[in-house]
């Protein structure tokens, strides 16, 4: 029940004070996202609304321990498991939020990004690796996904609700992951987290009256990508965890790799990812991310059979052929889509 309470607070919130607090802030400071020749909205919208998912993070947690202490639940959380599995995934998340929001305020470039990313994955990585066993390619691997994943979900942070209602859904698929290895500890800041988003998601619904921005999309993929070492340490099977990550960084990788094989710059702006070319034949960002969501929910239920005893092999084999099937649907979607609006016109 303090659960439940706790995600209601986070995401009442984040609501008001996005829409009450930080979206006035930002307008009177001129931080605007300001339409170009490649963006998908059309009038200047406060970019950082991500600050009040984050306020809604911390307010949903505290709600949290004190409803725990007061119903009795104190020894099941915040001490369940170890304390620092359980505070990982909400410093990443403030973290690279902060660094998002120097981003969002001045305009990094690309290299001092990257540095201050790997600098910074890097830290994690040496924390995760003090509660796991692993050497220097583990902490190898932790440092590229992190990396990976907070650029990916910020290139994938192009449409309206997109974003928002991915990293929601995958913030509560990770939370139930947490519930089936019995650490209700991880669970909270992830369900606290998903909340948050949906708080935000009415104030992102287009007309948009604010975007997650850098400080948005850079903690939600922080969080989510050291969530899911925390819970591959904590013994949850890899391709549960990977499973919602499928489609936007096969959009993101497919779309860089295009590019630079086309020999184009991938650090600019562009309109070349998958979402962005379904938008362009005419579907809403709410249909766009609503499709987008169906495919990370499908790539889920592939993975489903890996959680339930089934052979690692076979289980495996049924999670790669649903991945392959979605994405192959996914990649073509937009031509179908381009097709059948040309058919009609």
């Amino acid at each position: 029940m303090s659960l439940v309470v706790s995600c209601l607070f986070a995401a009442l919130v984040a609501y008001g004070s996005t829409r009450f607090a930080v979206i006035p802030l930002l307008q009177r400071g001129g931080v605007l996202d300001t339409p170009s020749e490649r963006s998908s909205h059309e009038k200047p919208v406060a970019r950082g609304g991500g600050i009040g998912v984050l306020t809604g993070l911390v307010a949903g947690l505290l709600t949290a321990v004190v409803a725990s202490q007061l119903v009795g639940a104190g020894d099941r959380w915040p001490d369940a498991g170890d304390g620092v599995r359980v505070i990982l995934p909400v410093a990443a998340a403030f973290v690279f939020g902060i660094v998002g929001f120097v981003d969002d305020l001045n305009s990094l470039s690309a290299v001092k990004r990257l540095v201050v990313q790997a600098v910074l994955a890097s830290g994690f990585a040496a924390v995760i690796l003090l509660i796991t066993d692993g050497g220097f390619l583990a902490a190898a691997a932790i440092v590229v996904c992190i990396v990976l994943v907070v650029n990916g979900t910020n290139f994938m942070d192009g449409l309206n609700t997109l974003v928002t209602m991915w990293g929601a859904a995958t913030a509560v698929w990770l939370g139930v992951l947490s519930l089936l290895v019995d650490d209700i500890g991880a669970a909270a800041p992830l369900f606290v987290f998903g909340a948050a988003l949906l708080g935000f998601l009415p104030l992102n619904i287009g007309p948009a009256r604010s975007f997650l921005g850098d400080v948005g999309s850079y903690a939600i993929g922080g969080l989510l990508v050291v969530a899911v070492w925390v819970l591959w340490s904590a013994g949850v099977p890899a391709t549960a965890l990977l499973a919602p990550f499928i489609v936007p960084l096969s959009d993101v990788l497919l779309t860089l790799a295009r590019r630079a094989f086309r020999g184009e710059n991938i650090f600019l702006a562009h309109r070349s990812h998958v979402y962005q070319r379904l938008h362009a034949t005419g579907l809403t960002h709410e249909r766009v991310s609503a499709l987008h969501l169906m495919a990370s929910v499908l790539c889920i239920a592939g993975a489903l059979p890996s959680l339930f005893g089934v052979e690692p092999s076979v289980s495996h084999a049924v999670a790669v052929s649903t991945w392959t099937c979605v994405l192959a649907v996914y990649f073509i979607l937009p031509s179908v889509m381009s097709e059948k609006a040309r058919a009609t016109t």
